[in-house]
């Protein structure tokens, strides 16, 4: 994947005061192109022509009965037919059956434009005591025209009250008594009898805000010391381009921002190394180490396992009223220690692996 990087000439500044201060500051502007599997899933599983190019206007596939193909691979029931039923219902035979009801499409990708990811840092770092120094710093990360799969078959639907505290959701259900029964059904869907529509678009969006505070302490006197605190949000409003991770409500993208699937509230992490100050030959040479990590919590989305809103999409739809990511995952902690110690040894490892005396010369 190309990046390409735009940077002002004097986006940099580094600014000491007496040796004992230094202020730090970046500023970067990155584009990526299109993921290069979303193409790839369009001339897999959407519509192409002849010659194996993607179709973008599905009426010339009337011109001739070869004229388009669909490519969509059924794994659920195999070319024999289904084991233990009916053995002339194959998968060729629901292919054909979906191709000609042309209820199952995927079109190509919508234009869209590349990844476009804007990056600020501003810190301040002083020493304040020889050997160890303070600092903080703040990251601001914004990108924009994150890839999505929207269904651009469904319309807004209207609002219908659901569950038991009655929040109301867009209801694309068809059943009797149904905002979208009968005739109404072209108010909900642009083809009332096509599955799903899913198309690509660089509609997403994600931002990241994080404060650092470290402190340092140079290895001095057999010591020497890290911390680290970090309090940031990641807050987006995609976790994939895959359809399964497509909004609950497909027309309204802006209602899916919430905390990304990455956000970590908090993380610290303390490390330090002891050097053993005895010179005896029994306890020389010792070092300990050891790396301690907190991370608050990671988000989860929480999945109702079923159709809420009857959109023809059961593997994203959550119970209504809870937002995305909404779900609050364990903390965790960790704790390394290392204990080494080095020994002066009489014999070292010559060129020609012969073992000889430290500091006699080789024979």
């Amino acid at each position: 994947m190309q990046q390409f990087l735009i940077v002002p000439v004097n986006d940099r500044q580094e600014v000491t005061c007496a040796q004992r201060a230094v202020v730090r500051g970046g500023y970067g502007i990155f584009f990526s192109p299109v993921y290069g599997q979303i193409p790839d899933v369009a001339q897999t599983l959407g519509v192409l022509d002849a010659k194996g190019k993607p179709v973008t206007d599905l009426t010339t596939c009337s011109a001739s009965p070869n004229a388009c193909f669909r490519q969509i691979a059924q794994i659920f029931v195999p070319l024999t037919g289904a084991p233990g039923t009916n053995p002339s219902l194959t998968s060729a035979a629901i292919f054909q059956t979906l191709f000609a009801q042309g209820k199952v499409q995927c079109t190509t990708p919508a234009p869209g434009d590349a990844a476009c990811i804007t990056q600020a840092e501003l810190g301040i770092e002083r020493e304040i005591l020889k050997g160890l120094s303070v600092s903080g710093s703040y990251i601001y990360v914004h990108t924009s025209g994150l890839p999505v799969a929207l269904d651009i078959n469904l319309l807004p639907a209207p609002f219908v009250p659901a569950g038991p505290a009655g929040i109301p959701i867009r209801q694309w259900s068809t059943s009797a008594g149904s905002p979208c029964a009968g005739a109404n059904v072209f108010n909900c869907f642009v083809n009332p009898v096509l599955l799903q529509n899913n198309q690509y678009s660089s509609a997403g969006a994600a931002l990241y805000h994080g404060g650092i505070l470290e402190i340092k302490k140079r290895f001095s006197d057999h010591f020497t010391l890290l911390g680290s605190y970090t309090y940031s949000k990641a807050i987006d409003t995609v976790t994939d381009f895959n359809s399964d991770f497509g909004p609950m409500d497909q027309t309204n993208l802006a209602a899916e921002r919430g905390r990304s699937t990455f956000d970590q509230r908090h993380k610290v992490v303390f490390a330090a190394a002891l050097e053993s100050f005895w010179k005896n030959r029994f306890l020389s040479g010792f070092q300990m180490a050891h790396v301690v990590r907190y991370n608050s919590s990671h988000p989860f989305n929480l999945l109702a396992g079923t159709n809420v809103n009857n959109d023809r999409h059961s593997t994203n739809d959550r119970p209504p009223g809870a937002g995305r990511n909404t779900g609050i995952g364990p903390d965790y902690v960790t704790f390394d220690m290392r204990l080494s110690r080095q020994f002066n040894q009489p014999y070292e490892l010559c060129e020609r692996q012969q073992c000889c005396r430290r500091h006699r010369p080789a024979v």
